[in-house]
């Protein structure tokens, strides 16, 4: 699994966790969750670029990654 938060906006905390919406990197889908990393839960409005497929992810507020779109640089500056 590998993730990392690029930016991040504390939300507060409750029941020891510390709710926050992220930017996030991540190597594949299957590596995002809700509950993130160690203590952290993202929250609605968090969003991922997923480097293995080139793709954008938003979290919703069912706490569902729901794929934004696809980016492709092929053809870019010719």
């Amino acid at each position: 699994m590998a993730v990392k938060i690029i930016a991040s906006r504390n939300e507060g905390m409750k029941d020891g966790k510390n709710y926050m919406r992220a930017e996030l990197v991540a190597d594949s889908v299957s590596d995002l969750t809700v509950e993130g990393i160690s203590n952290y839960h993202f929250t609605f409005g968090s969003i991922a670029w997923v480097v293995g497929s080139a793709e954008w992810y938003g979290l919703d507020s069912s706490e569902n990654w729901v794929k934004q779109g696809n980016s492709s640089a092929e053809g870019e500056g010719e």
